[in-house]
């Protein structure tokens, strides 16, 4: 799959948004470096890969934090942990975070999610 300009650009600015913070706040909170961000216009929806898992729990829990930053903000799962791990889907849904369910093998559903269908 290609880049688009919107990714590399997100990349590029993700490097320049980092050292600025790093200069700025030595420990930033992730609000302060959305708010930062030279990127941040783009950066308008917020699709996160492994949400439930054990890093990933503490990555969407802080962007749920920092929600308000973000015009939408969603997490790409599968049936089972939707299945397994209900109660936290349902939690993540109270909170206004999308869950788009499908196999992250399938470009189809990948693509759909990016699309926030």
């Amino acid at each position: 799959m290609k880049s688009s300009f919107h990714e590399v650009l997100y990349s590029i600015g993700t490097r320049c948004q980092l050292q600025l913070v790093q200069k700025l706040f030595p420990q930033p909170t992730l609000e302060q470096a959305v708010r930062l961000s030279p990127v941040s216009a783009i950066m308008a929806s917020v699709l996160v890969f492994g949400a439930t898992g054990i890093a990933g729990i503490y990555i969407i829990n802080a962007l749920v934090a920092a929600k308000s930053s973000f015009a939408r903000l969603g997490i790409f799962t599968s049936q089972t942990t939707v299945d397994n791990k209900a109660e936290l889907i349902q939690r993540l849904k109270g909170e206004g975070v999308h869950v788009h369910v499908g196999d992250v093998g399938s470009d189809e559903d990948v693509l759909a999610a990016y699309k926030g269908r």
